[in-house]
């Protein structure tokens, strides 16, 4: 690093390619990211938030886009950059109503249930979050520092 450089500064990027039989690897992908967004000043808060988004997105990616597909793909790109985090995760599945999915999360939101609450999560942490579901499915979340 040169004087006076900014570590915050620099943008970085993490980028991952996943099959189905990869499901054992998110974690490992959630905690690969952690250790650089604390270093680069992110506060907690953003960085569970982020985690969060990571591990729910990419779990849904593999979980439904890759059903039945045991050759599926899913891309996950996470993008550093001194006021925001931004990640997209990519799957060549069929696709899905996010509206519709998202309502079905907030209908569930008070019941005594242990999946399904993903996309509602990251909806409701401040995040913005934008699909794509024309060829798969693309999320794209941005969490500003």
């Amino acid at each position: 690093m040169t004087a006076g450089s900014d570590p915050v500064a620099s943008p970085i990027r993490f980028e991952w390619r996943l099959s189905p039989a990869q499901f054992e690897e998110v974690e490992r992908i959630v905690a690969s990211v952690e250790p650089e967004l604390l270093r680069r000043g992110f506060d907690e808060q953003r960085v569970n938030w982020f985690k969060i988004a990571l591990r729910e997105l990419v779990e849904n990616a593999i979980e439904h886009g890759c059903r039945g597909r045991p050759h599926g793909e899913v891309r996950v790109a996470c993008g550093l950059e001194k006021s925001a985090l931004r990640l997209v995760v990519h799957d060549d599945g069929p696709g899905f109503d996010h509206a519709q999915k998202l309502a079905s999360e907030s209908d569930r939101l008070m019941k005594p249930v242990n999946r399904g609450r993903g996309l509602l999560l990251i909806s409701r942490m401040g995040a913005q979050i934008h699909f794509d579901v024309r060829h798969g499915t693309r999320a794209e979340v941005t969490i500003l520092s």
